[in-house]
């Protein structure tokens, strides 16, 4: 157990590389936190607390809650689309539209931090985060779409980039759109067991699935 003077030591992070440390301890807690409660429940008080940091040490590494979070959401995304290009590069030459809109659903499936996340991002997120974390996160977004992109480019090489680029804007919007309606909550969820609510509620992978095919077939249209 350190002592002390031994734990400010280690707050006071001044290697870059010490910091990056410090920086990744603090996404791990506020992930741990975010799997446990939803974010509007969370305080930086007590992330600083189950981090071991003070509220002011906290600010050392990030501007504010949402930042904190916005960088969660960042590296949410680049596995989400990671998974999506894997998937659809796994389909081989030419698939349908059922088989690529299926592939597009499952890499979303499962996410939770993510799906918690979504519905916060322009609302909360960016609205009280830094300029300088907005644009990293953007351009890092941006990154990871161009890979999902080529894979898409390369399965269906019959449909032009503005098509592919309508797909990849659809998709982004579609999910969205759809992570709201399946983080409903406690209530809402205890709500929509009765019986006469049953048709609210959402599976999410196979809402966006027929959502997605319906897109693609209309882009092969066109």
């Amino acid at each position: 157990m350190m002592t002390k003077q031994e734990q400010q030591e280690w707050i006071r992070a001044r290697q870059p590389e010490q910091i990056e440390e410090r920086r990744r301890a603090i996404l791990a807690t506020a992930r741990d936190m975010l799997a446990e409660s939803d974010f509007r429940d969370l305080s930086l008080n007590e992330l600083a607390r189950q981090a071991g940091f003070t509220k002011s040490n906290l600010y050392r590494y990030f501007g504010s809650m949402e930042e904190i979070f916005l960088e969660i959401y960042a590296e949410e995304v680049g596995q989400w689309l990671s998974a999506a290009s894997t998937g659809v590069q796994a389909l081989g030459n030419r698939p349908d539209a059922g088989r690529i809109a299926d592939a597009l659903a499952t890499a979303l499936a499962g996410r939770s931090l993510l799906l918690k996340l979504m519905p916060m991002l322009t609302g909360v997120l960016e609205r009280n985060a830094g300029e300088e974390a907005i644009l990293r996160m953007k351009l890092q977004w941006t990154a990871d779409m161009q890979v999902l992109l080529a894979a898409l480019a390369s399965a269906r090489p019959d449909l032009g980039n503005g098509q592919l680029t309508v797909l990849m804007q659809g998709y982004y919007g579609l999910c969205m759109g759809f992570s709201g309606t399946c983080n409903t909550g406690e209530v809402v969820d205890r709500v929509l067991e009765h019986p006469e609510l049953q048709y609210m509620k959402v599976d999410i992978h196979t809402l966006l699935s027929g959502t997605l095919a319906a897109l693609i077939r209309g882009l092969e249209q066109q």
